[in-house]
């Protein structure tokens, strides 16, 4: 059986595949079914994929009022939020 560290790229790149199919940011909902459709598992192990990406400023999250979804950062934001550690990017992103 894998360790989830071992299946951790294979998740991130599932999970960053299906945010740029999108021009929207996806819902955690749409990010589920997701999962679940293509096999393989996975899901579980989102969260740690999904602090990991937060802390390289590759993605934000966004909640429209109960509802979290997920967007790839451009290139330009990415640049510009780079230096930020974690808990400014958290900070930033509340204020959506």
């Amino acid at each position: 059986m894998a360790s989830p560290k071992g299946a951790a790229p294979s998740v991130m790149t599932k999970f960053l595949g299906l945010l740029r199919n999108y021009r929207e940011p996806v819902t955690d909902a749409e990010v589920r079914d997701y999962f679940q459709s293509a096999g393989g598992g996975g899901y579980e192990q989102l969260p740690d994929v999904i602090n990991a990406l937060l802390s390289e400023g590759k993605i934000k999250i966004f909640k429209k009022g109960s509802v979290l979804s997920y967007g790839i950062v451009d290139a330009e934001e990415a640049e510009r939020i780079r230096g930020l550690t974690y808990v400014p990017n958290t900070g930033y992103l509340d204020l959506w």
